[in-house]
């Protein structure tokens, strides 16, 4: 299921309600601590506040990568 929540009453209910076994968030790193501290012993997967920042080395095969 996919949920935007943009005030924390409906994830913090998503995330400790009994029939959920995991959380998958993308978004900040407050949000992320606040999903740990509530998630209990349920499996999670993050990633947080990211700017995707990219290397691009000389060497790099471009036509592969595109």
């Amino acid at each position: 299921m996919w949920c935007r929540a943009t005030a924390p009453p409906p994830g913090d209910a998503l995330v400790r309600h009994h029939d959920v076994r995991a959380v998958s968030f993308t978004g900040g790193t407050a949000t992320g601590r606040n999903i740990m501290k509530n998630a209990g012993l349920k499996k999670y997967s993050m990633e947080l506040g990211g700017k995707s920042p990219v290397l691009i080395f000389e060497d790099a095969d471009i036509e592969r990568g595109a």
